[in-house]
Protein backbone atom coordinates (compact mmCIF):
# COMPACT_ATOMS: atom_id res chain seq x y z
CA UNK A 1 0.00 0.00 0.00
CA UNK A 2 1.40 3.43 -0.85
CA UNK A 3 2.06 5.68 2.12
CA UNK A 4 0.35 9.02 2.40
CA UNK A 5 2.72 11.83 3.31
CA UNK A 6 0.23 14.68 3.08
CA UNK A 7 -0.41 16.90 6.07
CA UNK A 8 -4.14 16.15 5.84
CA UNK A 9 -4.63 12.91 3.87
CA UNK A 10 -8.43 13.08 3.98
CA UNK A 11 -8.55 16.54 2.44
CA UNK A 12 -5.90 15.64 -0.15
CA UNK A 13 -7.76 12.46 -1.11
CA UNK A 14 -11.03 14.36 -1.26
CA UNK A 15 -9.62 17.01 -3.61
CA UNK A 16 -7.72 14.55 -5.81
CA UNK A 17 -10.65 12.16 -6.37
CA UNK A 18 -13.44 14.76 -6.19
CA UNK A 19 -15.35 13.23 -3.30
CA UNK A 20 -16.64 14.76 -0.08
CA UNK A 21 -14.70 14.36 3.16
CA UNK A 22 -16.88 11.60 4.63
CA UNK A 23 -16.54 9.56 1.46
CA UNK A 24 -12.77 10.12 1.53
CA UNK A 25 -12.62 8.82 5.11
CA UNK A 26 -14.58 5.70 4.19
CA UNK A 27 -12.45 4.99 1.13
CA UNK A 28 -9.21 5.54 3.03
CA UNK A 29 -10.45 3.19 5.76
CA UNK A 30 -11.07 0.57 3.09
CA UNK A 31 -7.46 1.10 1.99
CA UNK A 32 -6.24 0.45 5.52
CA UNK A 33 -5.98 3.90 7.12
CA UNK A 34 -7.50 4.42 10.57
CA UNK A 35 -9.25 7.53 11.83
CA UNK A 36 -10.71 8.24 15.26
CA UNK A 37 -14.45 8.53 15.71
CA UNK A 38 -13.85 11.99 17.10
CA UNK A 39 -12.25 13.08 13.81
CA UNK A 40 -15.18 11.65 11.84
CA UNK A 41 -17.64 13.51 14.09
CA UNK A 42 -15.69 16.74 13.57
CA UNK A 43 -15.95 16.27 9.80
CA UNK A 44 -19.69 15.57 10.04
CA UNK A 45 -20.22 18.68 12.17
CA UNK A 46 -18.19 20.84 9.79
CA UNK A 47 -20.24 19.56 6.82
CA UNK A 48 -23.49 20.31 8.68
CA UNK A 49 -22.25 23.79 9.65
CA UNK A 50 -21.28 24.54 6.06
CA UNK A 51 -24.70 23.39 4.83
CA UNK A 52 -26.43 25.56 7.44
CA UNK A 53 -24.26 28.52 6.52
CA UNK A 54 -25.05 28.08 2.82
CA UNK A 55 -28.77 27.78 3.55
CA UNK A 56 -28.71 30.88 5.76
CA UNK A 57 -26.77 32.85 3.12
CA UNK A 58 -29.26 31.78 0.44
CA UNK A 59 -32.20 32.92 2.60
CA UNK A 60 -30.54 36.29 3.22
CA UNK A 61 -29.91 36.72 -0.51
CA UNK A 62 -33.54 35.87 -1.29
CA UNK A 63 -34.73 38.34 1.35
CA UNK A 64 -32.60 41.08 -0.21
CA UNK A 65 -34.04 40.30 -3.64
CA UNK A 66 -37.60 40.33 -2.32
CA UNK A 67 -37.00 43.53 -0.33
CA UNK A 68 -34.23 45.38 -2.14
CA UNK A 69 -34.28 48.74 -0.32
CA UNK A 70 -33.38 49.78 3.20
CA UNK A 71 -36.00 50.87 5.77
CA UNK A 72 -36.44 51.34 9.52
CA UNK A 73 -39.08 52.49 12.03
CA UNK A 74 -39.13 56.08 10.79
CA UNK A 75 -38.46 55.77 7.05
CA UNK A 76 -40.27 53.57 4.55
CA UNK A 77 -37.38 54.11 2.12
CA UNK A 78 -33.87 55.18 3.10
CA UNK A 79 -32.24 56.95 0.16
CA UNK A 80 -28.90 57.38 1.90
CA UNK A 81 -27.03 58.52 4.97
CA UNK A 82 -25.41 61.82 5.90
CA UNK A 83 -21.74 62.11 6.85
CA UNK A 84 -22.78 61.66 10.49
CA UNK A 85 -24.68 58.47 9.69
CA UNK A 86 -28.16 59.96 9.92
CA UNK A 87 -30.56 58.38 7.41
CA UNK A 88 -32.63 60.42 4.96
CA UNK A 89 -35.40 59.36 2.65
CA UNK A 90 -39.19 58.97 2.49
CA UNK A 91 -41.03 58.73 5.81
CA UNK A 92 -44.16 56.66 6.28
CA UNK A 93 -46.21 59.89 6.58
CA UNK A 94 -44.88 61.25 3.28
CA UNK A 95 -45.63 57.96 1.55
CA UNK A 96 -49.35 58.21 2.29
Amino acid sequence: MPTVTAKNPVKSYSKWYGVDLLCAIKELEILGHRFSERYEKQIEISIENKANSNRRRKEERENRINFPYDHDDQFSFIAGYTENGVPFGITYDEEE
